[in-house]
């Protein structure tokens, strides 16, 4: 973990936990699959930076699906 730039987690104890036993790494609870947000304007694509992965690797289909996604998606 402390190889990434910032820790997002769906649950607030797993984040409190990740916080205690890595002080200083930036660490977000971000709830799952559940979005109350008022976004004012619209967003085009090419104003848009930056990827988020939800998932776990011990499940190989997301494995298999971030690999694919920066083999094929990543190259363009």
């Amino acid at each position: 973990m402390r190889q990434m730039d910032v820790i997002f987690s769906c649950s607030d104890i797993e984040a409190a936990m990740i916080g205690e036993s890595c002080p200083g790494i930036e660490v977000h609870q971000v709830p799952a699959y559940s979005v109350d947000v008022d976004l004012p304007g619209n967003f085009r694509a090419e104003e848009r930076t930056g990827l988020l992965f939800v998932g776990g690797f011990s499940h190989p289909p997301n494995a298999d699906a971030v690999l694919w996604f920066v083999r094929e998606i990543g190259r363009r």
